[in-house]
């Protein structure tokens, strides 16, 4: 039996939620890619404009009781910027959760593609500014691993890993 990742969807006991546990073959990850690498894009973005945003926010809330009549209609504005952003930074996050992809972190970027290596969880990890999944790691630990050539050779060759 091989030590590689398995592919297998199956509803997880401890989840109340009813929502499906997966764990991806380094094939599917490799073809779902281009559209996580789009959603992670936009999340970045998102976030980077929020921070924007409230910084703003921030440096007109210190001012706010000097401010002329301009200025507080900005600071009214971005009231509304700000929530209208995080509904939308919140609906790409979701995106991710839908597909069964985990954020590691949200400044950066990083995300894990849930599969099984040895019977044990793991994560096919991924970041902005790289072109493919070179990295896995098991559940729970912060150390990652290169993944092994025979596991790419494998997707090569055709098998579902």
């Amino acid at each position: 039996m091989s030590s590689g990742p398995t592919n297998n969807r199956a509803f997880s006991p401890s989840e109340k939620s009813g929502a499906v546990e997966t764990a991806y073959h380094l094939s599917t990850v490799q073809r779902m890619l281009p559209l996580v690498r789009r959603i992670v894009e936009d999340l970045l973005q998102a976030h980077r404009r929020l921070a924007q945003l409230q910084g703003e926010r921030e440096h007109l809330d210190r001012r706010r009781r000097t401010l002329a009549w301009p200025e507080r209609q900005r600071r009214y504005q971005l009231g509304e910027e700000l929530a209208d952003q995080e509904t939308h930074r919140e609906e790409v996050r979701a995106e991710l959760e839908v597909l069964g992809i985990v954020l590691f972190t949200l400044t950066e970027g990083w995300v894990g593609f849930p599969t099984v290596v040895n019977q044990r969880r793991a994560y096919f990890v991924w970041h902005p500014g790289h072109d493919e999944v070179r990295h896995w790691q098991f559940e729970g630990e912060g150390t990652f691993r290169p993944i092994p050539t025979s596991w790419f050779e494998e997707v090569k060759a055709g098998s579902p890993r």
